[in-house]
C-alpha cells in the first residue's frame, strides 16, 4: 500500500491527535491478530473442558 510506505509517511506531518489515533489503531490491530491466533487454540480446548466437567 503506497499510502503507508515509510517514504510517504516520512513526508507527512501529523498533529498529536492524529498520532494518538494511529497509535491506537496499531495497538488494536495487534490485539486483533493475537485474538485470531489464539481463537483456534481456545476452541480446540473446549471439548476437553466439557469432558472434564462431565466426569466430575
Amino acid at each position: 500500500m503506497q499510502a503507508l510506505s515509510p517514504e510517504y509517511l516520512a513526508r507527512r506531518r501529523f498533529d498529536a491527535l492524529q498520532l494518538a489515533t494511529l497509535r491506537a489503531l496499531g495497538e488494536y490491530r495487534g490485539k486483533q491478530q493475537l485474538f485470531v491466533a489464539q481463537s483456534p487454540e481456545v476452541l480446540s480446548d473446549l471439548p476437553r473442558l466439557f469432558q472434564g466437567a462431565g466426569g466430575a
